[in-house]
């Protein structure tokens, strides 16, 4: 396996290389999340998703089968007012196109980070997400 090589400042992450996928924060979801309280779980996403957003940090924004499960969570909304979110119908995020191009075209080309309810996913071009 072929190592990582980048260390100091080189190894941080930074808004031009780095982008956050925020994956299927919304009210059905909860329902499956039992070791923190509701409110808990959209207050740090919200901080997330407001970091996120100072620092200029590309983010994506993802839900699956809205629909049924609802929106993203609206104080997650109302950081990116104007931003679309990607309203899958694959649950694997990496399995939908749209989500897939969004990375490409937002995020950089080492990889991105996502964070989901149901637990953290990350690709790099060591684990490339559509491989």
């Amino acid at each position: 396996m072929e190592t990582f090589t980048k260390v100091g400042l080189d190894a941080l992450l930074t808004p031009e290389n780095c982008v956050l996928l925020l994956i299927d924060h919304q009210p059905f979801q909860l329902a499956n999340v039992n070791s923190h309280d509701p409110t808990i779980v959209i207050n740090n996403v919200t901080a997330l998703a407001r970091t996120a957003k100072a620092y200029d940090i590309p983010t994506i924004l993802t839900t699956v089968n809205e629909e049924r499960g609802g929106l993203i969570f609206k104080q997650v909304q109302a950081v990116f007012p104007d931003q679309k979110t990607i309203n899958r119908t694959f649950i694997n995020a990496w399995e939908d196109r749209q989500v897939v191009e969004a990375g490409e075209e937002d995020g950089p080309e080492e990889g991105c980070h996502g964070c989901a309810l149901d637990g953290d996913v990350s690709c790099d071009a060591r684990y490339p997400c559509d491989g």
